[in-house]
C-alpha cells in the first residue's frame, strides 16, 4: 500500500457522513487538498479501489458513486422491510452479509437509514452500533459506523 493512498482512504471515511453538495462545497474551499484532487481528477475511485479490498472497497466504492437518496422524507413501512433484511443478514444468522448492510447504508437517505435503525432497536433488541460491532471489525466497521 502507498502511504499517499492509505490517507485518501482514511479521508474518505472522515467524508461518509457528507452528503454529495456538502463534500463538493467543501472541496470548493479546499480545491488543493489531495482527495479533492482526487476527485475532480476522477482518479479517487481508481485510488480507492488500488488501495483497499473486499466489503471496505465495496462500501467506499459505493459511497463515491453518490448514488445516496437526499431525500429527508422516509417511509416507515421501508424502515420496517430494510431493518428486517439486515437483521436477517446479520444477527439472525451464522455468519454475516456485509453486502445486505452495504447496500442499504451506501444508498438509503440518512432520514431513511434513522428510521430503519430505530425499527432495528425493536426488532433485535439492540441498537445498530451494538450490532454492527459484533458482526464487524476493521475498517468496514469504521465506515459503516461512520455513516450509521
Amino acid at each position: 500500500m502507498h502511504p499517499e493512498k492509505n490517507q485518501i482512504t482514511y479521508k474518505c471515511i472522515n467524508f461518509c457522513t457528507l452528503n454529495i453538495e456538502e463534500f463538493f462545497c467543501f472541496c470548493k474551499l479546499f480545491p488543493d487538498l489531495d482527495l479533492c484532487v482526487s476527485v475532480y481528477s476522477n482518479e479517487l475511485e481508481e485510488d480507492v479501489a488500488g488501495d483497499t479490498s473486499g466489503h471496505f472497497k465495496r462500501l467506499l466504492i459505493g459511497l463515491l458513486q453518490a448514488n445516496r437518496d437526499e431525500s429527508k422524507e422516509f417511509d416507515r413501512n421501508k424502515a420496517k422491510q430494510d431493518a428486517q433484511a439486515i437483521y436477517e443478514a446479520g444477527e439472525k444468522k451464522w455468519g454475516t452479509d456485509e453486502s445486505r448492510f452495504n447496500v442499504l447504508l451506501v444508498s438509503r437517505s440518512y432520514a431513511q437509514l434513522r428510521a430503519t435503525f430505530q425499527e432495528y432497536a425493536k426488532l433485535a433488541n439492540k441498537d445498530i452500533e451494538d450490532s454492527l460491532k459484533s458482526e464487524m471489525s476493521g475498517d468496514l466497521l469504521q465506515g459503516m459506523l461512520a455513516i450509521g
